[in-house]
């Protein structure tokens, strides 16, 4: 397992020890322990976004994802169909689903696909969600300041009462990105450096020690721990490990991703 600061752990584990109380039922040590609890909680999260390894997706924009006009002619079958996310209902599925939609439409341009439908669809789950801080989020965030956009995503999400949908995201990016690395290992594994490998695989586990900290106030969070569950066993440490961890773990993976918009 990755080396990890007891004291985040343990802050997790605290957390997912509490009720979920109302407000007004909370005596003041209990109210207390939640600020310190989620003070943890940001240094979960701080963590986790140093270790994003979205970077590793420059590749697909800048040119250094290199495809021939052979290999362009089979195009990848496991995008999301940008029809199916008209049917969803529930916010958690929406948010999560704008994470897979914006990881697809990297591979899908690489690819020379046409990615309008899933830019219309993009655009439609964000209109409907209708949260400010989104829509701000997914109109100026680029790839020079990855960790700053992130960072003001998590602060106005946390201010305004919707943090378990910073994690429904970052946890469908992190499933999604890993899924397609699985299908096509080939391809995307050498964008990836040792440091990559093991910082994609650690902001994964910070990210599941975080939604099963909160499941306890978030009812959508117990559910999706629950699904990603089976992918803690993730932990390479290179790239070669990452390569056969993924191969080894292909099932689980399109199982998990499967689950996220159920």
């Amino acid at each position: 397992m990755k080396r990890i600061s007891i004291v985040l752990l343990a802050s997790a584990l605290v957390l997912a020890g509490c009720k979920n109380r109302k407000p007004a039922d909370k005596p003041f040590e209990q109210v207390q322990l939640e600020a310190h609890i989620q003070m943890q909680i940001d240094s979960l999260a701080a963590l986790a976004m140093s270790k994003d390894a979205g970077h590793v997706f420059i590749g697909l924009e800048d040119g250094s994802f290199i495809l021939t006009d052979a290999d362009r002619l089979v195009k990848p079958e496991c995008l999301i169909d940008p029809a199916s996310v008209s049917k969803l209902t529930r916010l958690d599925q929406k948010y999560r689903a704008c994470s897979i939609i914006a990881c697809d439409m990297q591979v899908a341009r690489a690819y020379g696909m046409d990615i309008e439908p899933l830019k219309a669809a993009l655009a439609k789950l964000v209109a409907d969600i209708n949260d400010p801080a989104l829509k701000s989020f997914q109109e100026n965030a680029n790839f020079d300041t990855p960790a700053d956009d992130m960072k003001k995503f998590y602060e106005n999400e946390k201010a305004n009462g919707r943090l378990a949908f910073f994690w429904d995201m970052n946890a469908a990016m992190s499933i999604e990105t890993l899924y397609h690395v699985s299908h096509n290992a080939d391809k995307f594994l050498p964008l990836f450096t040792d440091q990559d490998a093991s910082d994609v695989t650690l902001r994964l586990f910070l990210i599941l020690q975080s939604v099963q900290a909160l499941s306890d106030y978030y009812p959508g969070m117990k559910e999706l721990y629950n699904a990603m569950k089976p992918l803690e066993a993730l932990n390479a440490m290179d790239v070669e490990e990452l390569r056969e961890q993924l191969t080894g773990m292909k099932a689980e993976l399109e199982s998990v991703r499967a689950t996220l918009l159920r």
